[in-house]
């Protein structure tokens, strides 16, 4: 699914900051404002069970969320990651109607209060701040937590989830008496990832369970006027749906039939899973997820690549390169 290109920007991560081993689910709101700035609002902080993804050691994308020791002034985390809202803002509805977007972002517990900071890519390709918070460790509201495991399956297990890459396989659309059709489906499309390289050649690096979560998380077409393009403005729901695992990237299925997927860098990969062709279209929105790869390289003339026909059964080398590129940056 075409896409905005990314533009990369590029830092080392710290770690000179202790850690708990909880995570944080960090929800918020946002939208584009009356001044024509975007705004973000309403974040509210919950527990979201262990932390146990390894930290990437470079980050990109539109968006750097970045975590801060107060007492050091250390940056003590960041993750970069690109949304629909951000393709929302291209497009010409974004010049006559309000819209907000529902996101999260992922982050391991502080042991102290840190600064949370979100940052977003401007026209001369820095970054401006764009909103910021305190988190407060202390003030996380643990009534009614729960993590449910009662509805996973592992698909791929090669290790402990802090030690590979973990896959989270979700449902949208299925019902709770659907389960083994979808346990089915997420096996059968999850592990065509790994017939491509190089996947293929690094599959004892990565970690993928199946969740069935039968809430629904607002998947539907016609995003932007276009039919195939099969995406949800609410990326808190897609959290709330992966709940019950560790992951680092989410793949999403679709109850449905009609050619669609999206794929939104270091956001989700969705598709639908019962058409014909889910196989390709998971694997190709699957790239542009994992590796900000986009559909076509302009005046390259690449052709042979999955990236920009679906009847291609392999990645181009531009492609292999920034796919390994991101597997590295987690070891």
């Amino acid at each position: 699914m075409k896409k905005i290109l990314l533009i990369f920007f590029t830092v080392c991560l710290l770690e000179n900051a202790v850690f708990a081993q909880e995570c944080v689910r960090a929800d918020y709101k946002i939208t584009l404002a009356n001044n024509g700035r975007t705004k973000i609002y309403d974040m509210k902080f919950s527990p979201y069970g262990v932390w146990s993804a390894k930290n990437m050691k470079e980050v990109s994308g539109v968006f750097v969320f970045r975590v801060t020791d107060l007492e050091t002034d250390s940056v003590i985390f960041r993750y970069g990651f690109n949304s629909l809202y951000a393709e929302w803002l291209t497009t010409k509805s974004a010049q006559n109607s309000k819209k907000v977007f529902y996101g999260a972002v992922r982050f391991p517990k502080t042991t102290k209060p840190a600064l949370i900071e979100i940052f977003m890519r401007n026209s001369f390709g820095g970054y401006d701040g764009i909103f910021e918070t305190v988190f407060y460790p202390d003030s996380l509201d643990y009534t009614g937590f729960s993590s449910d495991n009662s509805k996973v399956k592992k698909i791929i297990y090669n290790g402990k989830p802090s030690k590979k890459i973990n896959i989270a396989v979700v449902a949208d659309g299925y019902k709770s008496y659907e389960a083994d059709k979808f346990f089915s489906d997420a096996k059968e499309l999850a592990s065509e990832i790994f017939e491509y390289e190089p996947f293929k050649e690094h599959k004892n690096k990565f970690n993928v369970t199946a969740v069935l979560d039968t809430s629904y998380s607002g998947f539907s077409y016609y995003t932007f006027g276009m039919q195939r393009y099969l995406t949800t403005e609410n990326f808190s729901a897609v959290c709330t749906a992966a709940r019950a695992v560790d992951w680092d990237f989410v793949v999403v299925l679709v109850n449905a039939g009609r050619y669609g997927g999206s794929g939104i860098y270091n956001f989700y990969a969705a598709v639908s899973a019962q058409n014909p062709l889910a196989k390709e279209i998971l694997v190709h929105e699957f790239g542009h997820s994992f590796a900000g790869l986009d559909d076509e390289y302009i005046g390259e003339a690449v052709t042979e690549c999955i990236m920009c026909t679906l009847s291609e059964k392999k990645f181009c080398e531009k492609c292999k390169k920034n796919i390994l590129h991101t597997i590295f940056c987690f070891f």
